[in-house]
């Protein structure tokens, strides 16, 4: 061997180091593009019950009037007239005006058996309703002692008549929607038994009970 040439184990040994290098550089670049790679995840959550609020700082002053039932894939389905809940007094002067001007607190549970992509929700104030109370505070939180705010609908309410909203992913979990009815001054026009809201809610999901209604009520 001429001075100065590299010798051939010098040379293979090289060879081997980059191809080495080679394929180590692709088995890392494999496994870096599977961390980044988005999993697929199933909504296949359900609406299960609904009832009011039993844990939590959560006051009431509406009563169950109807359980809450499922009927063709909808819970409290507007047809069979379940998921309805009466104030906790009449609001009619003749009945007691002291009624008038002060805040009625709404705390119903949904429990939601799976995860679910979204949440849609739209409450309306109905017929004579819209004369004589209107929606101060909207929210969803946790059911359980210590309730955190999952969704704040306060900047979703419209005209202090509505609320048009659609939350992100949940959690399979039950979940307050809680809602501040305040009233303005009633009086013997505002019949018992009346319609204040009906909530409608929608969740994202291949599950079947996709659908929720909820009527709100004046006491009878």
């Amino acid at each position: 061997m001429r001075k100065g040439a590299i010798s051939p184990a010098v040379w293979l040994f090289a060879i081997m180091f980059v191809v080495m290098f080679l394929f180590v550089g692709m088995v890392w670049y494999q496994q870096a593009q599977l961390a980044v790679r988005p999993v697929a995840v199933k909504y296949e959550g359900e609406f299960d019950d609904g009832f009011l609020a039993t844990k939590g700082w959560f006051g009431n002053d509406f009563a169950e009037q109807t359980d809450c039932n499922i009927t063709d894939d909808k819970l409290g389905w507007k047809i069979d007239g379940s998921c309805v809940y009466d104030t906790i007094k009449a609001l009619n002067s003749t009945a007691d005006s002291s009624v008038d001007s002060r805040d009625w607190e709404f705390a119903w549970v949904m429990d939601i058996d799976d995860d679910v992509e979204y949440l849609d929700v739209s409450v309306e104030l109905v017929g004579d309703a819209q004369d004589y109370l209107y929606i101060k505070d909207a929210k969803i939180y946790t059911h359980e002692d210590n309730p955190q705010l999952v969704f704040d609908l306060q900047p979703y309410i419209e005209d202090h008549t509505e609320i048009d909203a659609k939350t992100g992913p949940l959690e399979g979990d039950e979940y307050v929607l809680w809602i501040v009815f305040h009233t303005k001054q009633v009086d013997e026009h505002f019949s018992a038994g009346e319609n204040i809201a009906e909530i409608n809610l929608k969740i994202g999901t291949s599950g079947d009970v996709d659908e929720a209604y909820v009527t709100v009520e004046n006491y009878e």
